[in-house]
């Protein structure tokens, strides 16, 4: 049905008054409520730390709880903008090349952890203008993987989705372009493969490799300056492993999950 004038008249004006509350720092969302320890465990790592890797099954919320973190921390002003990203690499076949401006080519991609946000920023009575302000504002921006060699994020938060898909040339170049008071978030299953990807243990290799450094660094064997031990020394990168057991998605996921373990799939 055709939308009256008078009305799209009155819609604008509700919004534009929703957005001078906006623009005043009047939010108003559902705060985070862990369903289970390790959402509990990720939401507190990510508020303390400038990166944390999430990893795990389908269906443990790892993306909502950072949607929520980075929500939370937008608020707190303690970042001024949310940066997504993922490689844009298929599951199977493609459709082809997606006509389009950046943010076009990349919705379908990040269709989920937009999703997740958008939940993150409704408020108690189901509104979801906080999200759509944010949008259109650009605190909530896309960017490709590939354009951003020589980039410097600073007070962002940037998330990573589904890291077993980058290679290691990629996660290495995301892990190294936020500065300080900037957050990175990156979260994957390393038990998924892409049959398009040269290697697929990239994300493993790239996990194994923060795990073993911060062991390094408990251990002291790393050698480095007094001001390096105060500066980056000092640091540590979360891994916060989800398992089956951790699946708020419904028993049907649960079930899958069950199935592929049992069967070695």
């Amino acid at each position: 049905m055709t939308q009256r004038k008078s009305d799209r008249k009155q819609q604008r004006q509700l919004e534009n008054n929703e957005f001078e509350r906006f623009d005043k720092g009047h939010f108003n969302f559902n705060r985070f409520e862990p369903l289970t320890p390790r959402q509990d465990s990720l939401f507190k790592a990510i508020k303390m730390n400038p990166m944390v890797v999430a990893i795990g099954p389908a269906g443990t919320a790892k993306s909502y709880t950072a949607a929520a973190a980075a929500i939370s921390l937008l608020n707190s002003g303690q970042v001024d903008g949310i940066i997504l990203t993922r490689n844009p690499v298929p599951t199977g076949y493609t459709t082809g090349l997606k006509p389009g401006t950046t943010e076009e080519k990349m919705a379908p991609w990040l269709a989920p952890i937009l999703d997740n946000l958008r939940q993150a920023c409704t408020s108690p009575d189901g509104n979801s203008g906080f999200f759509t302000y944010l949008l259109k504002n650009k605190k909530i921006e896309f960017q490709e993987l590939e354009t951003m060699k020589g980039a410097n994020f600073k007070n962002k938060f940037v998330i990573l989705e589904e890291g077993q898909e980058a290679s290691l040339e990629q996660l290495k170049n995301i892990s190294t372009r936020c500065v300080d008071g900037s957050w990175l978030y990156i979260d994957g299953d390393v038990a998924q493969g892409n049959s398009r990807l040269k290697n697929g243990q990239d994300f493993a290799t790239f996990i194994t490799s923060i795990r073993s450094m911060n062991k390094k660094l408990d251990a002291g064997t790393v050698t480095m300056s007094e001001e390096d031990a105060e500066d980056w020394g000092s640091m540590r990168v979360p891994v916060i492993e989800f398992d089956k057991n951790d699946c708020v998605r419904g028993g049907h996921c649960r079930w899958m999950l069950e199935m592929f373990e049992t069967e070695g799939l």
